[in-house]
C-alpha cells in the first residue's frame, strides 16, 4: 500500500514511518518544514520521499493528497509545544491544527458503537475514560485511570506480546508502576514524552489493530 504520513518530523511520524517501510509499503512523509528536519539517523524515513505541508491550510492539504493519491493517510501532525499551547495568543492556532476538544462519537461518521464505553472507529477500538471535574489534576487522573483500564484489558482477554505507546506522560514517578506492570504481562512500553494526546496500544499478533483510550 501506499500511505501518506504526516509529522514525520515528530517522533510518532517518524517511527510510523519507519515501520511501514519496514513492512514493505511506500511512503510519502510530511511536515511543516521544507526539508525533513527530525531525527537525522539515517533511518528509512529520512530517505524517503517528502513534502512539504501546513496541515491547517485546507487548499493545500487537497491539493497536495490530490497529487500524491495514497490508499491511506496516516495523520501524526500535531502541535506538540504543551506549555505554549495555553497562551492567549497561541489558542486559535492550536485549535486549527489539533481540533477544538475531545471527539464526540455520536457526532462522527464511521462510528460502530459497542456500547456506552467502547466504540470503533478507522479500525480503531475505542475506549472512554470517565473524569470528574477536578481541576488542574484531571489530567493526571486521566492517565491513571487509562493505563489501570489498559492493564486491565491486557490481563482479561489474554494479550500476548502487547505493545503500549504513551503519547503524554504526565503521571511523573506514577509512570514506573505501569511500567513495571506491563512488562510482567509480557508487553513493551513505548513513551513520547512530548505529545499532548492519548494512550495507545496495539499486539504484535494484530499489528494493523489499535485500541484507544479517549477521555
Amino acid at each position: 500500500m501506499n500511505f501518506f504520513v504526516t509529522g514525520v518530523g515528530g517522533q510518532l511520524g517518524h517511527d510510523v514511518m519507519n515501520e511501514l517501510l519496514k513492512r514493505g509499503h511506500e511512503g510519502v512523509g510530511s511536515d511543516i518544514q521544507e526539508t525533513y528536519s527530525g531525527v537525522a539517523d539515517g533511518s528509512a524515513v529520512t530517505k524517503a520521499p517528502y513534502v512539504a505541508l501546513d496541515i491547517t491550510d485546507k487548499e493545500a492539504v487537497e491539493k497536495v493528497i490530490t497529487e500524491v493519491n495514497p490508499d491511506a493517510v496516516i495523520h501524526c501532525a500535531a502541535w506538540t509545544a504543551v506549555d505554549m499551547a495555553e497562551d492567549d495568543d497561541k489558542v486559535a492556532k492550536v485549535r486549527k491544527a489539533n481540533g477544538d476538544g475531545c471527539m464526540d462519537e455520536t457526532k462522527v461518521d464511521g462510528v460502530t458503537k459497542i456500547n456506552d464505553h467502547e466504540f470503533e472507529f478507522h479500525n480503531a477500538h475505542c475506549f472512554k475514560i470517565e473524569v470528574p471535574q477536578i481541576g488542574a489534576a484531571q489530567a493526571i487522573y486521566y492517565d491513571i485511570a487509562a493505563l489501570n483500564d489498559c492493564c486491565k484489558y491486557i490481563k482479561e482477554h489474554k494479550i500476548k506480546k502487547p505493545i503500549v505507546y504513551i503519547m503524554a506522560c504526565r503521571i511523573g514517578p506514577f509512570a514506573a508502576h505501569f511500567y513495571k506492570e506491563i512488562h510482567k504481562l509480557g508487553g513493551t512500553v513505548y513513551l513520547n514524552p512530548d505529545g499532548e494526546c492519548e494512550i495507545i496500544w496495539t499486539t504484535r499478533e494484530k499489528p494493523d489493530f489499535m485500541r484507544v483510550y479517549a477521555a
